[in-house]
């Protein structure tokens, strides 16, 4: 859980920044803004979140766990580039306000919250639409690896 609350405090820093690079592009790095991966990586920290702790509640499908996609990007903390697509419910607009982001990562981080100092051993898996049965734990180590990729992404975009 640490991770993810540093790579949230990182996110909420990079979105109090100046209008010049909070929608800045770098189309050879990627087609989206920062906002636009802030806003992506903090909706989708949050559904994470919300995932593991449905699975806490009991409300999961019997056994199973990641596929090998799955088990390598949770294993190597690491998502490759330009390899998945967003499901349309996490695609974000094309500018999104500034407040809307930050809304976003607050809710990321109270949802983090509310899940700090939980077990995350248990039964029970949701789907992840590309990585198969998730069980709680890989929900949240997923939330920290997706996070940490968006903000990458977003370093090179500063950078370029």
């Amino acid at each position: 859980m640490r991770s993810l609350f540093a790579a949230l405090e990182r996110a909420r820093a990079l979105a109090g920044r100046g209008d010049d690079d909070l929608y800045r592009t770098a189309p050879a790095v990627s087609a989206w803004s920062v906002a636009q991966h802030l806003d992506h990586a903090a909706r989708v920290t949050r559904g994470c979140l919300a995932t593991a702790r449905r699975l806490r509640a009991g409300k999961g499908e019997p056994g199973g766990g990641p596929n090998l996609r799955g088990r390598l990007v949770l294993l190597l903390g690491r998502i490759p580039r330009g390899r998945g697509r967003a499901p349309e419910a996490f695609v974000p607009q094309e500018r999104p306000a500034r407040e809307a982001v930050l809304e976003a990562i607050e809710d990321a981080a109270a949802a983090a919250r509310g899940l700090e100092g939980d077990s995350l051993v248990g039964s029970g898996t949701v789907a992840h639409h590309h990585f198969g049965p998730m069980r709680a734990r890989h929900w949240v180590r997923f939330a920290a690896v997706h996070l940490r990729h968006h903000l990458a992404l977003i370093d090179d975009i500063l950078s370029a």
